[in-house]
């Protein structure tokens, strides 16, 4: 079962169709278009390096490649040649996922509405047992929706203490 449904349970079947869609079981592959706009401070440029985070542009082609294992999803990203790629799974606490980038983990909080999938930061943790202070935590908006052709549709974006904006990517994906 897909880590975003076993989190949401029974509240999994109010989200739009297109993100049910995105979220089914199993491995599968996605294609689109995003538009990225990335923060200027030098902490926000280092941790968006850190995290391994693609650069700035509009109508930029994307692939997504999802990978379903016995205990875990690996998210590949592919933005026009940038890769990023993530690991998600269920923490076994209702409403909640972990994504790990590397050696850093984010503990998201998930809402599902008829309207959208709304994802926040609840923690972060390095190594899985260093934990950021909450006063550090970066604040992430972002929800996962459907536009008006029925495709899914993503809106990312974060900001952090000290640092500010540091990015935003929104767009579309259809299945492959």
């Amino acid at each position: 079962m897909d880590p975003f449904e076993q989190a949401l349970g029974d509240h999994f079947t109010i989200l739009p169709q297109a993100v049910q869609n995105f979220h089914r079981a199993g491995n599968r592959r996605f294609h689109g278009e995003t538009n990225i706009t990335r923060g200027d401070t030098l902490l926000g440029r280092l941790m968006l390096r850190a995290g391994g985070f693609p650069p700035a542009g509009n109508n930029i082609p994307v692939h997504v490649q999802v990978d379903q294992l016995a205990d875990k999803e690996v998210w590949t990203r592919n933005f026009a040649g940038h890769i990023m790629q993530s690991c998600l799974r269920f923490t076994g606490t209702d409403g909640e996922l972990e994504e790990s980038f590397g050696p850093l983990t984010l503990h998201l909080r998930l809402t599902a509405t008829p309207e959208a999938l709304c994802i926040g930061i609840a923690k972060i943790t390095l190594f899985k047992y260093l934990h950021a202070p909450r006063f550090l935590l970066p604040d992430s908006q972002s929800n996962e929706s459907s536009d008006p052709q029925g495709r899914f549709r993503f809106n990312i974006t974060a900001t952090a203490p000290f640092a500010g904006f540091l990015i935003r990517y929104s767009g579309h994906l259809v299945a492959e």
